[in-house]
């Protein structure tokens, strides 16, 4: 039997197999590296706090009278410290318990403020914002209790 010439060479280098060769090279590591970082996302736990949280503390408590013979008592609780990172917005963590002249009584959790102290319900349906000697609620966004003035 004559055995047949092989008309391709496994081992010839040729201008396509240099071309594989570069870019394999230069795909493999990039690849490599970007399901490494993947893996380690993955892998990594995710911070979790250890820190006791200390009740909230009284911070003040306030009573104020508004237009209409209105009245609102606040009473002001500190939060405890959160550290957060450098260029990140602060994190408040206060409260506020009011009780309102029609007999209602909420508390709001502090959010971040441009001027004075805010507190607000999660949907932002009722707000309340005092600054100095003064307040004023706000309800789905009407102001229904207007020029407090603490007493």
């Amino acid at each position: 039997m004559k055995k047949m010439k092989q008309s391709f060479q496994w081992n010839k280098v040729t201008p396509l197999s240099k071309y594989l060769a570069m870019i394999c090279f230069i795909i493999f590591p990039f690849l490599g590296f970007y399901c490494g970082r993947q893996y380690q996302k993955l892998i990594t736990p995710t911070e979790v706090s250890t820190q006791v949280v200390a009740p909230e503390k009284l911070v003040s408590e306030v009573s104020y009278k508004c237009d209409a013979g209105k009245q609102i008592k606040a009473s002001y609780y500190a939060g405890p410290t959160v550290t957060v990172a450098p260029g990140e917005p602060p994190k408040p963590t206060g409260s506020v318990k009011l009780t309102l002249s029609d007999g209602r009584q909420m508390t709001l959790s502090q959010t971040i403020s441009g001027s004075g102290i805010r507190y607000a319900t999660s949907d932002e349906a009722i707000i309340f914002w005092s600054k100095g000697k003064t307040a004023f609620v706000t309800e789905n966004k009407a102001e229904t209790y207007s020029n407090c003035n603490q007493y």
